[in-house]
C-alpha cells in the first residue's frame, strides 16, 4: 500500500500523493506544464502534463462541461492513431463515436492500476453535427480536448463550427 507523503513535485510524487493533494487543495507544488512519464501497457511510455488547476465560477454553471475545470492532465504527445468512426462521419457525435469507446476502454485499461482507480468521471459537453440542435452530454474517464479548450476563440482562429464552444473554457 502506498503511503501519502507531503507533495514534492508532479514528476516525483506517486499518483496516490497527487490525488490526495488535489482533493485537499494542496497543489502549490504542482504547476500547469509540469510533466510526468507513465507507462501505458501496449502503448509504451508517454509524457503527461498538467493542463489545468483552476475552477473558475463559470465551471459551476449548470450544463457547463467540466473538461477544462479543476485538475486536468493531458498527454503531451500522440499515444495512438484512431479514427473517430469507421464511417468517416460525425453522425452521433462524440457520444456514439468509436473513438470514445476506444479511449474509455483500450486506452483507459492500459493505464497503471494505481492511476486508473484515481481517475474521476468527468461531465463532457461536445458539439453536435449539422441538422441537430442539442449538444452531446456524456460522462467519461478520458476525453478529447475541444478546440476552445486548446486555444482561445480569436479573430484569426475562429471556433465557429464547435456548437459547444460556449459551455467550456480554455485550459489554464
Amino acid at each position: 500500500e502506498l503511503v501519502y507523503l507531503e507533495p514534492k513535485s508532479f514528476r516525483e510524487d506517486s499518483w496516490e500523493t497527487i490525488s490526495k493533494a488535489v482533493k485537499e487543495g494542496n497543489i502549490s507544488k504542482y504547476n500547469v506544464g509540469d510533466t510526468k512519464t507513465i507507462e501505458l501497457e501496449g502503448f509504451g511510455t508517454h509524457t503527461v502534463r498538467i493542463a489545468n488547476t483552476s475552477t473558475p465560477s463559470e465551471c459551476n454553471t449548470e450544463g457547463f462541461s467540466q473538461t477544462a475545470c479543476g485538475f486536468v492532465i493531458e498527454f503531451e504527445d500522440i499515444i495512438s492513431n484512431y479514427k473517430m468512426n469507421s464511417s468517416d462521419t460525425s453522425i452521433g457525435g462524440w457520444e456514439a463515436s468509436e473513438m470514445r469507446s476506444y479511449v474509455n476502454n483500450e486506452i483507459y485499461n492500459a493505464f497503471p492500476e494505481e492511476l486508473r482507480k484515481l481517475i474521476i468521471d468527468t461531465y463532457v459537453v461536445s458539439g453536435h453535427e449539422a441538422g441537430k440542435t442539442e449538444n452531446y452530454k456524456t460522462t467519461d474517464k478520458i476525453y478529447l480536448l475541444s478546440t476552445k479548450e486548446v486555444w482561445e476563440d480569436g479573430e484569426d482562429n475562429l471556433i465557429e463550427y464547435d456548437t459547444a464552444r460556449d459551455v467550456t473554457r480554455q485550459l489554464d
